[in-house]
């Protein structure tokens, strides 16, 4: 509700609202990438403007990464990161509401889980177990273990991802037997966001869709494996949330997880 628009566009073709944009009277431009097309688009279009640029800590990545001394500060947020790009000092105290999407297409939910045979008594676990870098993907059987868990106590189970993912969904389905749900690859990110606002608790891999369980007001559990929270990319604030991990040496062994 508070974001205007959002100009999509491909990488090295520059959409022509951008010279509407540069035309505008602009208190501020922040630059969340902070690479050579942001920086190339903010001088061109925004030079006498404002800018506030979100510091993507490389130098502590990679000392993370390669040396194990760990630099970050106590659960130093890419949230509160960006909080900071616009303007805040490390040394004011940095008050951040919840990441929230709003999602309440009931008709989706109604069509998609509250089946005829479906019952709205019955609580609802979302697992997102798959990710593109598979070395963050915690083994199926562990999913499968949660799930018949759940399904013992009158829950049910969805099972969220991408079309990439349908047969290995389809397989722990089956796994984890009667009263499970597979959405993989069959809906999009909008109808996701409205299944799982519906959702009572969420667990999954540092990915995309654990945050955006998160993003709907979802108590998510998010395990970390071959990456770590350090990055800055974990949950933080209401409802609340639960990191699972492991401290081993090797962690982290890859920015984004790796596909080992």
């Amino acid at each position: 509700p508070r974001l205007a628009s959002v100009i999509p566009f491909s990488r090295g073709k520059e959409p022509n609202v951008l010279t509407d944009l540069a035309s505008q009277k602009w208190d501020l431009v922040i630059d969340l990438q902070h690479n050579r097309s942001s920086n190339r688009i903010r001088k061109k279009y925004f030079p006498n403007v404002k800018v506030g640029v979100f510091d993507k800590l490389h130098l502590k990545r990679f000392i993370l990464l390669y040396l194990r001394l760990n630099f970050y500060g106590a659960h130093s947020s890419v949230a509160e990161r960006y909080i900071q790009a616009s303007g805040f000092t490390s040394d004011q105290k940095i008050d951040i509401p919840p990441a929230k999407l709003f999602f309440n297409n009931k008709e989706v939910v109604r069509k998609l889980l509250f089946s005829e045979s479906g019952n709205k008594a019955e609580p609802v676990i979302a697992l997102m177990p798959f990710s593109a870098w598979k070395n963050k993907q915690w083994p199926m059987s562990s999913y499968a273990a949660i799930g018949k868990h759940f399904t013992q106590k009158k829950w049910r189970v969805a099972i969220f991802g991408g079309t990439e993912d349908i047969i290995n969904t389809e397989l722990l389905k089956n796994d984890i037997g009667g009263n499970c749900y597979s959405f993989a690859g069959s809906l999009n990110l909008y109808e996701i966001g409205c299944l799982l606002t519906q959702c009572t608790l969420a667990l999954g891999n540092d990915t995309g869709l654990s945050h955006l369980a998160r993003a709907c007001g979802v108590k998510t559990g998010v395990i970390y494996g071959a990456t770590s929270y350090h990055f800055g990319f974990f949950p933080y604030g209401d409802p609340p949330y639960k990191i699972f991990e492991s401290k081993q040496f090797c962690r982290p062994c890859h920015p984004h997880g790796g596909n080992l």
